[in-house]
């Protein structure tokens, strides 16, 4: 009977296509993929917007009216949902139909 000698790198690293191969490629890609949902969760929980039923807040204090002008009319300041936040469209005067 003949033996035949193997290498260490041989016998240490498993063929390629193996039972054992495939495990460790399966636990690599799980941990992977497992990984990276924990770090999308992570990011996305830090994006805060409100929510379309929200109110908005108080109107600030600061506009001035300014006086009445012939002709004109003043259309005061007012929050408007964008699709993601409140934003205050600033009051202006203008022409009277």
């Amino acid at each position: 009977m003949t033996r035949t000698r193997h290498s260490a790198s041989e016998i240490a690293s498993p063929r390629e296509g193996s039972f054992v191969n495939l495990a460790c490629n399966f636990r690599w890609n799980t941990a992977c993929r497992a990984f990276v949902c924990c770090c999308v969760a992570i990011i996305l929980s830090g994006c805060e917007t409100a929510p379309p039923g929200a109110p908005p807040k108080p109107a600030p204090l600061d506009e001035p009216q300014p006086t009445h002008l012939p002709g004109f009319v003043w259309i005061g300041g007012y929050w408007h949902w964008d699709g993601t936040q409140w934003v205050w469209i600033k009051g202006h005067l203008a022409p009277q139909l």
